[in-house]
């Protein structure tokens, strides 16, 4: 039962007052909480940006102010003094790109400045008196560190950075000499941390420094837009020599997006407003309900006895009859009562009709009962005689009624489906030519079923000729007429485009079939179905494009250039004529990937493959086959004519990419196969232009080679070191050799590096320069490195066995071994199966090992540190290495590579170099050796340039175990 109690106003009034403020609240939080969020996200974004300016700052400020340290070390290496001051700073000057000047202040006086042109004003200026300087100059002297002034205008033009490093002499370092000064140009420091970077050009950005109390205090903007401190900044800190600089990021409008914060707002209030008035839509729907709930029941109670009565009627007769007189009234006395009060008006409209002709039938009435609906129809006639009047007929015909209803919910359900499925129906009569179409027929093509055919008629051939692609009209009709003259009972498919109405073309399958009549005669209707498969059609060419062609460049992949070069060999083949296949690889484009990033990379090879095309003629094939490996296959070309377009390609290469504002310039090696002269298929041109252009790599790079036999020769040779690598171990093929290294000063044994050699059972001993370069390429020097180390580690483990002095063995490093993931932890495990403790093993690192990701070395340093292992920087001079990283690098020996010590009595640069290096590694705390030591007169020099150790041929060969044994017990 349902509750009839009136709604009170004041109550309904209340409620919809509350749903507003409830949804007003609920939305204005939602704002407020996405508004909190999207501030959030871009604070994020500009703070991840500052950190990334802020390093890439730090990183060219250490590495321009190094120049100092380098200079300080030549002045307490010259007691005071540098010799050739122009020549040592001409050469120190190119490796610090930001770094206008060098300048030494003995005393603080400024005497020598390098270059001189454009610095004269500065020759005689003391640092202490000067006003601008004086308080600059006292801090860096106190402090006895290295301090940076600036931003300053400059002496010779421009701003920029003064850096002072004080320098202090004697043994205890206690006497002041005077100031290296280094002067950095602040607007190229600035230009290569890319703070110009057009991401940072939707920022208002401020560099700044808050001077130290000892100048004045207060803050100093550096770079950036003038005025007061940012509003609402984020600022991220840049630790320097004397002190911090910050960065600090503020967009001009702010952090929150007010125009979207006011829209949003404005969306909630609108939703609030809608919540309210569907609140208020319900309260006065209920009292309306509730109204006419009162009304209904008061009309059942006036018809409760007529429905009792044609209850029973209904149950007496199927078809019930009544009299009627003149004026349509129901006689009494009757069996079957009177009719239903629903059956007044077809009552009504019969009267009238047998009324005019006689007699009426078909009208038809509906009777509501216990939930169900009973349809009747009358048929009433005249009743001539002494009381003329009228005899109705009322037939219950529920069931055909049902019967109907189903058919046309078949009917409907069927149409809904056909809409769901986006299938249009159609119906074709071949007698008149008129194509019948369904409105889904029409919706698919974005179209008005009724508009069209009101326009331009029901004619197949008026709308084959204005929707068909013109490339599929001839094809389409043709299958159509074809089916229609066939007098089998097939179906019939075909598929096409069609016009939209906004002219692009939908791809249409078509389906039918002509009905025939129960003997199998066929008629003049086909019906059939339409489909829109353009979606279909899509996937399909885009699994074929993904198939045979590289998403990045939309180059052909690997699977087509097979495919297309078999094709270019069989035509060559048949017209006896050349082809060339070129191997292309970018030199050194890893690099260029671990330091800009995936997507500078990606779209650098977009941009290769675009000029690649350039070159390529219509009948040439390129693909890019992998990574930065591309492909090209030329046919029709001579030896000439390829040498021709390697040149063109390696000139086109060199230009410079612009990407992201970067300047990229990458070269390419090239390696060349010829049909038919290096090979008939295509494994075989790929497999020599691969050789081919590794020979070119080895070259130096930037350059072309034609495939020959001595490259087969030779990589077949490193094919059999590489697979005799892999089971060289096994077979016991390898050996360790240790030389001997002496202290200059005491001329005693102080250790041994371990060396790796290899007899190779078939090519006899081979050099560790070959096979080593082998092993890294192929992986194998991991399995092989774990291998010295451990023989090393077991030798160690037999001289303590046997009483004889410890001595530290040094074992070379790979850089592939280095960054294997888990290694140090297989190198505690190795220490602890020998039982020696980590201090006797020196490992030996070379440049290019820890300055290839500088952060990720000294993560790995610091750990084998902490588990006792000493560290030697192995050929040092050789590679690249900033000093800023040097100090931070936990080393125990610097090893000078011996192709300095060769001409070391010959060549002053040489000596120059050595001297430098040693001074160096004095002022680090390091100790330093020296390799290739073969003279008596290089030693005797070595040692008048204060080198701590040596080894060489003159010193002492590479001993096997036996023979390192007995040296080690007699110098012991």
């Amino acid at each position: 039962m349902t509750d009839s109690r009136p709604v009170s106003p004041t109550l309904a009034t209340t409620a919809v007052v509350l749903v507003f403020l409830v949804s007003l609240l609920a939305g204005l939080g939602v704002v407020r909480y996405q508004s909190d969020q999207q501030v959030r996200q871009r604070q994020l974004a500009a703070i991840d940006m500052a950190r990334f300016h802020i390093n890439s700052l730090q990183v060219q400020l250490e590495r321009n102010l190094s120049s100092a340290y380098a200079l300080a070390a030549l002045i307490r290496q010259g007691q005071g003094e540098i010799r050739d001051f122009e020549q040592v700073a001409g050469q120190l000057l190119p490796f610090y790109p930001s770094v206008r000047a060098l300048a030494l202040s003995p005393g603080g006086i400024v005497t020598q400045t390098y270059p001189l042109a454009g610095n004269e004003g500065s020759i005689g200026l003391n640092q202490f008196t000067h006003p601008a300087q004086r308080a600059e100059a006292l801090l860096a002297r106190d402090a006895r560190r290295l301090t940076l002034t600036g931003p300053v205008e400059l002496a010779q033009g421009g701003t920029g950075l003064i850096g002072r490093l004080p320098v202090f002499l004697g043994e205890d370092e206690g006497r002041f000499w005077g100031f290296v000064s280094v002067v950095i140009i602040l607007s190229e420091l600035l230009e290569q941390a890319e703070l110009g970077s057009p991401e940072l050009r939707g920022y208002r950005v401020q560099l700044w420094r808050t001077l130290p109390e000892d100048t004045g205090g207060g803050r100093q903007l550096i770079a950036g837009v003038d005025g007061e401190r940012l509003e609402d900044a984020i600022t991220e800190p840049l630790t320097l020599p004397n002190g911090t600089w910050y960065l600090s990021l503020s967009p001009p409008a702010g952090w929150r997006d007010t125009g979207a914060l006011a829209g949003q707002l404005l969306l909630a209030v609108l939703f609030s407003g809608l919540l309210t008035f569907l609140a208020a839509l319900l309260v006065r729907t209920r009292r309306q309900a509730r109204e006419l709930e009162r009304q209904v029941r008061a009309r059942t109670a006036e018809i409760s006895d007529a429905r009792n009565r044609l209850a029973a009627t209904l149950a007496a007769l199927p078809d019930r009859l009544f009299e009627l007189d003149e004026a349509g009234h129901c006689l009494p006395g009757g069996q079957q009562g009177e009719p239903e009060p629903q059956a007044a008006g077809a009552i009504r409209r019969a009267l009238a009709e047998a009324g005019r002709q006689g007699h009426s039938r078909g009208h038809q009435y509906v009777v509501h009962q216990d939930g169900r609906e009973y349809w009747f129809e009358i048929s009433l006639s005249r009743r001539q005689g002494s009381e003329p009047g009228f005899v109705l007929l009322s037939r219950d015909i529920s069931e055909r009624k049902r019967a109907e209803q189903e058919v046309q919910s078949l009917a409907q359900r069927y149409h809904s489906l056909i809409a769901a499925s986006n299938t249009g129906a159609w119906e074709y009569d071949s007698r008149t030519g008129e194509l019948l179409c369904s409105d889904e027929y029409f919706s698919m093509l974005g179209r008005d079923r009724a508009d069209y055919r009101r326009r331009r008629g029901n004619n197949l051939a008026g709308i084959w000729s204005e929707l068909l692609h013109p490339q599929d009209r001839e094809q389409a009709e043709r299958n159509f007429t074809d089916y229609l003259a066939r007098d089998e009972d097939t179906l019939y498919e075909n598929q096409f485009r069609m016009r939209h109405a906004d002219g692009s073309w939908v791809w249409i399958l078509s389906r039918g079939r002509t009905l025939r009549d129960a003997e199998g005669r066929a008629s003049s209707l086909t019906v059939g179905t339409h489909i829109d498969i353009s979606q279909q059609i899509r996937d399909r060419e885009q699994i074929h494009f993904l198939a045979h062609y590289d998403p990045l460049t939309n180059l052909p992949n690997r699977s087509l250039l097979m495919d297309r070069t078999r094709q270019a060999i069989q035509l060559a083949r048949r017209e006896q004529g050349q082809l060339a296949l070129l191997f292309l690889d970018l030199d050194r484009f890893k690099s260029i990937n671990d330091s800009l990033g995936h997507k500078v990379g990606d779209k650098l090879l977009i941009q290769v493959a675009e000029r690649l095309r350039r070159l390529c003629r219509q009948q040439d094939t390129l693909s890019r086959f992998g990574g930065d490996e591309f492909i090209l296959v030329l046919p029709q070309t001579t030896p000439p004519g390829v040498a021709h377009f390697a040149q063109r390609l390696l000139a086109e290469m060199a230009e410079p990419y612009h990407i992201k504002g970067h300047d990229i310039r990458v070269s390419v090696s090239l390696g060349i196969a010829l049909y038919p002269e290096d090979g008939r298929q295509f494994s075989e041109l790929y497999q020599h232009a691969d050789i081919a252009m590794y020979q070119a790599k080895a070259a130096g790079r930037n350059s072309y080679r034609f495939f020959t036999a001595e490259m087969q020769e030779r990589y077949s040779r490193m094919l059999a070191l590489e697979n005799g690598l892999r089971e060289a171990v096994a077979r016991d093929q390898l050996s360790l050799v240790y030389q001997p290294q002496y202290s200059l000063a005491e001329q005693r044994l102080i250790g041994f590096e371990a060396l790796l050699r290899w007899q190779h059972p078939e090519l006899g001993p081979v050099s560790p320069a070959e096979f080593i370069p082998i092993a890294e390429q192929s992986g194998v020097i991991v399995p092989l490195g774990e291998w010295v180390l451990a023989r090393a580690l077991e030798q160690q483990a037999e001289w303590h066995r046997q009483g004889l002095p410890p001595v530290p063995v040094g074992v070379n490093v790979s850089a592939v071994q280095f960054r294997h993931p888990g290694w140090c932890e297989r190198l505690a495990d190795l220490l602890g199966k020998a039982g020696m403790a980590a201090g006797g093993l020196e490992l030996e690192l070379t440049e290019s090992v820890i300055m290839d990701n500088p952060q990720q070395a000294i993560a790995v340093m610091d750990s084998l540190v902490r588990l006792g292992v000493r560290l030697a920087l192995d050929d040092f001079g050789t590679g690249y290495s900033s000093l800023s990283y040097l100090k931070r690098f936990r080393l125990s020996r610097l090893k000078i590579d011996q192709s300095f010590v060769r001409d070391l009595l010959r060549d002053e640069e040489d000596r120059t170099i050595v001297r430098t290096i040693i001074s160096l590694a004095r002022n680090l705390g390091l100790d330093t050796v020296a390799e290739g030591v073969e003279t008596r007169e290089q030693l005797e020099l070595l040692q008048r340039l204060g080198c701590d150790q040596a080894q060489g041929y003159y010193l002492g060969r590479p001993l096997p175990a036996e023979q390192a044994t007995a040296l080690l017990r007699q110098a012991g």
